[in-house]
């Protein structure tokens, strides 16, 4: 009784794997919502099976910071949920391709909000299809943020052709250049995942021996 009444589950970041994931499929459960995001123990088979078995209920889904997911898993998401899929994010989902993108844009009729935030495996010119007439006719929002094959020239083409494109514009943005080297500075993006407090500490601790390190260089010069 309960599953059958389950239509939002959020299991982020609960080192959930893919023999969890499809032995939950199995009951086909009428999800609607479900988060997914930071269980990078997850593979192409456990968000395949999720489309087999929800994909038919899903309007929003999850899965920021699923590095291996490849284009397969993608393709079936959108093949199997994109009549009714709302919002997207594969934010941190490297592996996605122009071959996913294309089949989102082709098949997601539905989706309003889609998250790309560091998918560095789509070509730079590849994401011309998401302002293809007649592709996601009901698209709202797209980001972009680190998306750093995408040069100032590409970004802006791709925006302003998304704001005038007929008969529905909609806005495509990014919230910043890449970072200048800076590991500490680089992660500001949406729904991305905080480094670890240990991570942190010794990335903010390497820094301030390089800066104490070229300050006791500029001393010595001077003697």
């Amino acid at each position: 009784p309960l599953m059958t009444s389950l239509t939002r589950l959020c299991l982020r970041d609960v080192s959930i794997s893919d023999v969890a994931v499809e032995a939950l499929s199995e009951c086909r459960p009428p999800i609607r919502n479900l988060d997914l995001s930071f269980n990078c123990a997850l593979t192409d088979a456990g968000i395949i099976a999720v489309a087999r078995s929800v994909g038919g209920t899903l309007e929003v889904l999850e899965l920021s910071g699923l590095t291996s997911l490849t284009a397969q898993a993608v393709m079936a998401i959108s093949e199997r949920a994109g009549a009714q899929l709302r919002e997207l994010n594969l934010a941190g989902c490297k592996g996605v391709g122009e071959r996913a993108l294309q089949v989102t844009v082709n098949h997601c009729s539905a989706l309003e909000h889609l998250n790309l935030t560091g998918c560095s495996g789509i070509p730079a010119d590849d994401f011309y299809a998401l302002v293809r007439k007649g592709g996601l006719p009901s698209m709202k929002r797209i980001v972009l943020s680190s998306c750093y094959q995408l040069d100032a020239a590409t970004f802006a083409s791709i925006a302003g052709q998304a704001r005038t494109r007929e008969p529905n514009g909609f806005e495509i943005f990014r919230l910043r250049d890449k970072p200048p080297g800076d590991a500490l500075s680089s992660g500001i993006v949406p729904n991305w995942k905080p480094l670890p407090a240990a991570q942190l500490l010794k990335n903010i601790a390497k820094d301030s021996a390089k800066k104490g390190s070229s300050g006791g260089g500029k001393k010595g010069k001077k003697k």
